[in-house]
């Protein structure tokens, strides 16, 4: 579980740490999709300074939109992404599924978890609970 969520953190938020704003991963490879810098350049950035690499590497994506907000629980991954949320199987990191998408009115800034309840900051449109019990079926 540690390892997953390592792993998922490395591709969805260390872009935004490095770039300063979220990437649109490309259709193929691990590199964006428009402009930015690819993930060869990351990997670069993530060394010991040496250029010896830290064994960072890509192992599988969600390419659809940006992605804003992200929390991890058991095997799903709950994606804040524009103005939804995007629920994806992540049994197989490789193979990022979604099983259930989320519109919402606003753009989704943050997500966390109390119980069975996803509490998303839903920019202007404020604070939204979702009851995720079952993560196919959330309501």
């Amino acid at each position: 579980m540690v390892k997953r969520l390592f792993l998922l953190w490395v591709a969805l938020v260390v872009p935004i740490l490095a770039y300063g704003q979220p990437m649109d991963w490309g259709q193929k490879g691990c590199g964006p999709h428009r402009g930015g810098a690819d993930f060869e350049e990351l990997s670069t950035y993530l060394s010991d300074g040496k250029g010896d690499s830290l064994n960072v590497r890509c192992i599988g994506r969600w390419p659809f939109g940006r992605a804003y907000a992200v929390v991890v629980r058991g095997d799903y991954a709950y994606l804040g992404s524009g103005g939804g949320i995007y629920i994806l199987n992540i049994s197989d990191p490789t193979l990022p599924t979604k099983v259930a998408e989320i519109a919402t009115s606003g753009v989704v800034r943050d997500l966390s978890f109390d119980g069975p309840r996803l509490y998303v900051a839903d920019y202007r449109a404020g604070l939204r609970i979702i009851n995720v019990t079952d993560p196919t079926n959330p309501y």
